[in-house]
């Protein structure tokens, strides 16, 4: 229980750091209004001056050269600044999504097994059969009745799903540093990084505590629940819970098992 509270409060102290995150964007994906806003209002005012000094014919030409100069440099660095960030940014967006593709695929295809089970304990499923990756876990958990085999595979099901879920997540948060440096997450996905390593290491905690039971098949249902609040505070992350799975992977798969079985061995 103390493990739990300790992921609750994480959470709630990471989402503290949201600010901080687009902050941060910010200064890498947009000029430096504030900069160029007063450069420009320099030039300006020395344009203004230089008018005062009109009477002093080589002065006022100096002036009004550096002036009007300064003006049309400032505001031709300010429009390429402006495209850079915007190149920046799109190629941030790019590579966001290449590093976070893994982790989709992890919650699309470790899901499939549930699927699987589902159809296994008395569920139709079809190709029309669409939903949410911790929906699919739920209603395999509803599903189980008193066969301790269906158990052991749900519970092992989930242990392999959670283990390669915080395996995928430790290895982006090694890269954290510099992924913030670029600009391609926020401090958001940061928390929310650490926050789905930690839900998943309670699955461990669970498993030794209470054995392969229907109670510890409850709390990973529970530990599903906090593997979406989790998710949910990140925009980036968030999308993993929006998306309906269905069972294409799975049919895909058991039909090409199938083929092999009936087919049979190759002969030499």
């Amino acid at each position: 229980m103390n493990s739990r509270k300790c992921i609750s409060l994480k959470n709630r102290l990471g989402r503290q750091n949201v600010n901080e995150g687009k902050a941060s964007e910010r200064k890498l994906f947009i000029p430096n209004r504030k900069l160029y806003l007063s450069l420009l209002s320099g030039a300006i005012l020395l344009t203004g001056i230089s008018l005062l000094l009109r009477k002093n014919t080589s002065l006022f030409t100096i002036l009004t050269s550096i002036s009007c100069g300064g003006i049309a440099s400032i505001i031709v660095a300010w429009l390429i600044d402006a495209a850079n960030c915007k190149q920046n940014k799109q190629k941030a967006e790019y590579n966001r999504d290449a590093v976070f593709s893994e982790l989709n695929i992890l919650f699309e295809s470790g899901v499939q097994f549930f699927i699987a089970l589902c159809e296994k304990l008395g569920e139709e499923v079809d190709e029309k059969s669409e939903k949410a990756w911790d929906e699919w876990i739920t209603l395999a958990f509803n599903l189980l009745g008193d066969d301790p085999r269906d158990l052991q595979m749900f519970c092992d099901g989930f242990r392999v799903f959670t283990d390669n879920i915080a395996e995928e997540a430790s290895a982006i948060y090694l890269q954290a540093a510099q992924l913030l440096d670029s600009g391609m997450i926020s401090q958001k996905e940061v928390d929310a990084l650490a926050g789905l390593k930690s839900i998943c290491s309670l699955g461990i905690y669970d498993a030794r505590t209470l054995g392969d039971t229907k109670e510890l098949a409850k709390r990973y249902v529970q530990n599903c629940n906090y593997i979406r609040h989790d998710l949910n505070g990140s925009i980036l992350l968030s999308p993993i819970n929006d998306k309906k799975v269905g069972s294409n992977l799975y049919r895909s798969i058991a039909e090409c098992f199938n083929n092999s079985s009936a087919n049979g061995p190759t002969q030499q």
